[in-house]
């Protein structure tokens, strides 16, 4: 089972209410990457979105992760994205 640990991966728009008691809240979760559990590379691991990161560059918002093997992915998040998964 540990090799599907992170799979698949999800993402959620959250928002800061500094007078909540809780003051981050996340809207719905949506699922960006799934490897559908098929295993490959040299670990023969079905995981995704290891390492991740996010740059935001010519009004442009990417996510980055790597695929397992060699490469490094780059997949955009687009405002349309964002207004349908937001809480706000």
């Amino acid at each position: 089972m540990s090799n599907f640990i992170r799979n698949p991966l999800y993402i959620a728009i959250g928002r800061f209410d500094a007078k909540a008691e809780q003051p981050i809240r996340f809207g719905m979760k949506y699922k960006l990457l799934d490897t559908e559990d098929i295993a490959v590379g040299p670990k023969n691991t079905s995981e995704t979105g290891t390492y991740t990161s996010m740059t935001y560059f010519k009004n442009k918002l990417m996510f980055w992760y790597p695929d397992r093997k060699y490469y490094l992915l780059g997949k955009q998040i687009t405002d349309e994205l964002i207004k349908q998964i937001a809480l706000f």
